[in-house]
């Protein structure tokens, strides 16, 4: 980020989530705010930059809302992130978005869906996308087809968690969720579960 006159992560709120590191380990993808009206402003942007600091350009120009969490593919060829589309309103439903880091061309992966991802984490085939979201007062965990439907961009979303509050999913090398599960009666605690099996407290 030489020479850059803004921060990330972002101010006040921005934290880990909001920059990741490329498989390959050649470069980074960061959220930032460029805008001079920071307290007005909900348009934050995703950056790509090599890891020994030499230039970043903007993924997310187009689009003049919140874009944010950036997460690599597997193979690295592949950006997903989290986007709104309404300027300046901060309660806007989010979508996942992808881009395709060799042509640049970006995708909504789910503008048809009526949730709100809060997370994303892909799966070691690179094949989906496990994200939270709010659904029926519960937080669940769901996967996201990243090649989408037939004959449309969108990809199918199928439950994998739905009882109770469900944040921070990691995914194990084995295929594995791990995640915080908690609800109205417990407290968070670790518990992990295969996309085809009930879920279990480890």
């Amino acid at each position: 980020m030489k020479g850059a006159d803004f921060d990330s992560p972002t101010r006040p709120f921005g934290g880990i989530e909001e920059y990741a590191w490329s498989p390959d380990g050649r470069s980074i993808a960061f959220t930032a705010q460029r805008s001079a009206g920071f307290a007005w402003s909900t348009n934050l942007d995703i950056f790509l930059a090599a890891t020994d600091g030499s230039g970043y350009r903007c993924l997310s120009e187009s689009n003049l809302a919140t874009d944010t969490q950036p997460v690599f593919s597997p193979d690295g060829r592949t950006l997903a992130w989290l986007a709104m589309t309404r300027p300046t309103y901060e309660a806007d439903r989010r979508r996942v978005v992808l881009c395709d880091l060799a042509g640049g061309k970006t995708r909504a992966l789910t503008e048809g869906w009526d949730r709100s991802p809060e997370s994303l984490a892909w799966t070691g085939d690179g094949r989906r996308l496990v994200v939270t979201a709010e659904d029926g007062a519960r937080q669940k965990i769901f996967a996201v087809d990243v090649a989408g439907a037939p004959g449309g961009a969108e990809g199918r979303v199928t439950p994998l968690v739905q009882e109770g509050h469900n944040t921070a999913v990691e995914i194990t090398a084995g295929g594995n969720l791990v995640y915080l599960h908690d609800t109205l009666l417990s407290p968070a605690e670790i518990w992990t579960a295969r996309p085809t099996a009930p879920a279990r407290a480890p």
